[in-house]
């Protein structure tokens, strides 16, 4: 079970804007620069708590966003207070997800092998990132399943990218999965 996020992570993921983070994570795997632009559209970004159920349907930027995301009692009021110099309210729920959605380049580079595991088609079942839980996977669709994952840093915060293919198709979509975890890097799974 992963650890609770602590209150400056929170915050991390607040002043770190999520943009910059799917667009720094779109670079490390390689996707162009029309997609870049397309893939980032808040139209097609979901935020959603994995545990509490929550879905918003676009990029959380503000202190209220996030806090209610991340589970505060009541955000805007607990926003208001932070921004006066207060403390934020102990986090009541874990897990957070940014998804967003989009295809790389060229098939070439639709699955990289991680260096030392030989070379073939994907596994079927391949290991997360170290220490995400497999139930994130579920969450995120019984049609999808993970082919590859990286962890990259953005601006202090940790990025958990999971390639995800379509059981069944080759050409995989690629999902964006920042969120604060204890590190700070996700905490439970949270994408961006």
């Amino acid at each position: 079970m992963m650890p609770k996020v602590r209150h400056h992570e929170a915050m991390t993921l607040v002043w770190a804007p999520v943009a910059n983070a799917i667009r720094k994570a779109r670079e490390h795997m390689k996707l162009s620069q029309d997609e870049l632009a397309v893939r980032a559209d808040v139209r097609r970004t979901t935020i959603t708590n994995l545990e509490g159920g929550y879905t918003y349907t676009r990029i959380p930027t503000t202190i209220e966003d996030v806090g209610a995301v991340l589970g505060w009692p009541d955000p805007m009021n607990d926003a208001r207070r932070i921004a006066d110099g207060g403390s934020p309210p102990p986090l009541v729920s874990t897990p957070v997800a940014i998804q967003v959605s989009g295809r790389r380049k060229s098939k070439s580079q639709a699955y990289r092998k991680p260096a030392g595991e030989g070379s073939g088609s994907p596994p079927s079942r391949p290991a997360l990132a170290r220490g995400m839980p497999l139930r994130v996977e579920r969450q995120l669709g019984q049609d999808n399943q993970v082919v590859d994952s990286t962890i990259i840093e953005v601006d202090g915060l940790k990025v958990v990218v999971l390639l995800m293919a379509p059981r069944g198709r080759r050409s995989p979509t690629i999902n964006w999965h920042p969120a604060p975890r204890c590190g700070p890097s996700w905490r439970h799974a949270s994408a961006i």
